[in-house]
């Protein structure tokens, strides 16, 4: 008896919506042997592998994340790229033909030669006869189909080619940190620094595009792309804390290269999934119109923030949903917990605690915008608080330390590895 698929080939082509090019990509990079290692968690329902880059001696990590269904809830690869890319789609397809459900945690070394024949994309997806539209087609013709094919959804994978939102159009005038590093002129330059600073610099305009182009965040892939080899404003905390220690622990830049999984953290899940109440919250009872934003890069391109959204001209909102209160009347918690980003003195005052990470988080935020007060939303099932908090023009200090630390000694271990 065939034993059941953990990870079925539908859910494979659901996570790339039907994009047969990079999916046939996976397939030769699986046929070509450079799916290198593979470990399966049957626990957490993650896989882990290397997949070697194309036309290069390198190997990429990549993890992909599955639901309880077994279908792919996040994934991530390290290369350039970082989602959606033809390296994730060879480690999933070799994980459908060597995981089953009744796996537990398991690791494979591939083997030189595969034992069986594989189908590839065109199987799956036969050509059909079909007859080209002669011309230029109209705006209007445009629109007629963009609203024929809207009534299937997002099955329909030319959708995303006729969106209307024009950041689903913008390409990103923005250079990818890895490739300036790997390039032949980085390698051939005298000052690597120097040549670095003059490649990432971008202008204001080409800031507010990136912006738009990203808005979406962990649901659009430029986003991704836009973080990468970046320092964001949620770890500008544990930066600060470090250059004040002068102690660099190897887990720090593990944590900004993002080689540990937070997909699979029960309070980051807790997180992402009731962002959205904190929001409505704000929305219904401040009544307020909260904007969605992508990432702000600052004119060095190298310190990042992505706020949860946007308030008029001068305010940004940033929602937390702590876990560990899920249960807990908040405002009850706050008064024993001294350690949250806010809790109640002896007074009863409300007090904001500015050693906290994301009282750094939130002023880098502000910093990086050039904004004057963020609503900070703390949301919990049976009770939410708003809270509000000023721009300090004292924290500035922060942004050189911020990108002194980049050269000093985040850029060294970037090139080195």
């Amino acid at each position: 008896m065939t034993a059941k698929h953990a990870l079925k080939l539908s859910s494979i082509f659901a996570f790339f919506e039907n994009d047969s090019k990079a999916i046939k990509k996976g397939e030769n990079a699986l046929e070509s042997n450079h799916v290198q290692k593979m470990q399966f968690d049957a626990g957490l329902m993650i896989i882990r592998g290397q997949v070697q880059a194309s036309m290069k001696d390198k190997e990429y990590k990549v993890e992909i994340n599955l639901n309880n269904s077994g279908e792919i809830g996040t994934a991530k690869c390290m290369c350039p790229r970082g989602i959606k890319c033809h390296h994730i789609a060879a480690l999933a397809l070799f994980g459908h033909y060597n995981i089953s459900v009744t796996d537990k945690e398991c690791t494979w070394n591939v083997p030189k030669s595969k034992s069986a024949p594989l189908k590839t994309a065109e199987e799956f997806y036969p050509s059909k006869p079909f007859k080209a539209v002669e011309g230029n087609m109209s705006e209007e013709a445009k629109n007629k189909l963009r609203e024929q094919l809207s009534t299937f959804g997002n099955t329909v994978g030319f959708t995303w080619l006729l969106q209307e939102d024009n950041h689903g159009r913008l390409n990103m005038n923005l250079p990818l940190i890895e490739d300036i590093v790997t390039g032949k002129d980085f390698y051939e330059a005298e000052n690597k620094l120097e040549y670095f600073k003059i490649q990432v610099a971008i202008e204001d305009n080409v800031i507010h595009e990136i912006t738009m182009a990203t808005v979406g965040q962990v649901s659009n892939e430029r986003w991704y792309l836009a973080r990468k080899y970046r320092l964001t404003a949620s770890n500008f905390g544990l930066i600060i804390s470090a250059c004040k220690r002068n102690r660099y622990p190897e887990s720090l830049f593990k944590t900004l290269f993002g080689s540990y999984n937070l997909d699979g953290i029960k309070s980051i899940q807790w997180g992402r999934h009731h962002e959205k109440d904190g929001l409505n919250y704000l929305k219904e009872n401040y009544q307020l119109e909260v904007k969605p934003t992508g990432i702000w890069l600052t004119c060095s391109e190298l310190l990042g923030a992505s706020p949860d959204g946007l308030v008029g001209d001068d305010a940004i909102v940033e929602v937390k949903c702590p876990y560990s209160f899920r249960n807990d009347v908040l405002s009850e918690k706050l008064k024993s917990d001294k350690k949250y980003i806010i809790y109640y003195n002896e007074n009863g005052e409300m007090c904001l605690n500015t050693e906290h990470n994301y009282y750094h988080q939130i002023q880098g935020n502000l910093s990086i915008l050039k904004r004057q007060k963020c609503y900070l939303v703390v949301w919990t099932p049976k009770e939410a608080i708003v809270v509000m908090v000023e721009y300090d023009p004292a924290w500035e200090i922060h942004i050189g330390i911020l990108e002194n630390f980049y050269f000093t000694q985040y850029f060294p271990k970037l090139i080195k590895d």
